[in-house]
């Protein structure tokens, strides 16, 4: 698993890397919303039994001098290993993650009964926005996928799990902008 990790995060620096800064800052700042932003058009508007759900959570750590992060998810996928999708119910796409012990809630997702194992992706294809130090600034969180498998049995403690993203280290400068370089751990 840490090695899909790296390979994930690898991939990521490359292509953050590769990418250049983008225009004006206040044409791309959107209105201002509350900590998650609802995704419009989710395939459900129920998610399934409490049985079978879990919830995936994302928690900005490291966010000390923050007074916001808006971080754009576009996609959550969860399939199996041999990359069958299961249903994914993504409740935002924006979420707020300078809030210190706050963890939004993304999606909840479904398991079918005989699968031990799934692949969780995130992806990222959209700026961001922070604020620190009285500054604002875009994040370009234009990054590849982050992937992390996990056990259901894992996941059934809390019937959750959080991917605790370490923004200290995530968040870098790069030429005249910030980029999101994702680095964190998921906890159950």
């Amino acid at each position: 698993m840490k090695k899909h990790w790296m390979l994930s995060l690898f991939g990521a620096s490359a292509l953050a890397l590769s990418l250049t800064a983008c225009g004006d800052i206040d044409k791309l700042r959107g209105p201002e919303t509350p900590d998650v932003t609802p995704l419009p058009g989710t395939n459900s508007d129920e998610p399934p039994t409490a049985e079978r759900r879990f919830e995936l959570r994302v928690r900005g750590t490291g966010t000390e001098g923050f007074t916001s992060l808006r971080l754009p998810i576009s996609q959550v996928s969860v399939t199996t290993l041999e990359g069958k999708a299961l249903p994914v119910w993504q409740r935002a796409n924006v979420l707020e993650l300078a809030t210190a012990g706050h963890s939004p809630l993304l999606a909840h997702f479904e398991i079918p009964e005989g699968i031990e194992r799934v692949r969780i992706t995130l992806h990222f294809t959209a700026m961001g926005e922070l604020a620190r130090n009285g500054n604002h600034e875009m994040l370009d969180a234009r990054i590849a996928p982050v992937s992390f498998e996990s056990h259901v049995s894992d996941l059934s403690r809390h019937h959750r799990a959080v991917f605790a993203l370490d923004m200290a280290h995530s968040v870098v400068p790069f030429g005249p902008g910030t980029v999101m370089l994702p680095s964190g751990v998921l906890q159950y």
